[in-house]
């Protein structure tokens, strides 16, 4: 049974990540839906984002889906906890990745 994962998103009532895989041995189609628990507006995304593609249940599921894009989802999550838009969030997380060429990195 392999899984071709085709789209990710999330759904912020209730939190959940949600997959849009193809299922080769039936050649179907599917959607897996993930809860997010025991996350907050303090907490980790990097590591929930770990936690959660190393979880044995979702672990084959999510083989083909960086790491990076689970870490912008639980960011964009997170960002909704605090109350901003997903324009907001969005934004916020692109600050964050990009690197400022006039910042002294040593």
């Amino acid at each position: 049974m392999t899984f071709i994962a085709q789209k990710c998103g999330i759904c912020f009532q209730p939190p959940s990540i949600i997959l849009i895989y193809r299922d080769s041995s039936q050649d179907k189609t599917r959607q897996r839906i993930m809860p997010v628990r025991n996350f907050s507006k303090f907490s980790d995304c990097s590591r929930a984002a770990e936690q959660l593609k190393n979880n044995p249940r979702h672990k084959a599921y999510l083989e083909r889906v960086s790491l990076r894009q689970l870490q912008k989802l639980y960011s964009l999550l997170r960002g909704h906890l605090e109350g901003q838009s997903l324009a907001e969030s969005l934004e916020k997380f692109q600050q964050e990745e990009t690197i400022d060429p006039e910042e002294d990195m040593n």
